[in-house]
């Protein structure tokens, strides 16, 4: 029998994800690092405040009753929509939706008969 040639056996670096390629990896390390330094908050080793300012700025963590009472007071400063508004509002999620639904409907068939006509199919 002819000698069987066996396919070489996968990398290990980063094998688990498909299309990764190893010249990505450099590039997910400057990532790692800028969210590390700069990051989408100022980050870790930002320098706009120092340590001591950064600690005086936190705020005192009431107690539980507090904690309450001060969500008390806020949910009563929000304006509640009326029972009205929320029915034309609902009416007109479900009236859009519609629309959106025959849209894409009219839009998957017409693609479809262009294509169709394109390749010749079902004829």
């Amino acid at each position: 029998p002819p000698p069987t040639s066996t396919p070489p056996p996968p990398t290990p670096l980063f094998d688990f994800v498909s299309g990764f390629q190893r010249c990505d990896l450099p590039i997910f390390v400057v990532l790692a690092i800028w969210i590390l330094c700069e990051g989408f908050h100022g980050g870790r080793f930002n320098n706009r405040l120092p340590a001591p300012a950064c600690r005086e700025q936190r705020m005192a963590k009431p107690n539980p009753f507090q904690f309450l009472q001060q969500v008390r007071d806020e949910v009563s400063k929000v304006s509640w929509p009326t029972r009205n508004e929320t029915a034309i509002t609902t009416a007109m999620v479900f009236v859009m939706a519609v629309i959106a639904a025959i849209f894409f409907l009219l839009a998957d068939q017409l693609m479809g008969w262009g294509i169709g006509l394109i390749l010749g199919v079902g004829r």
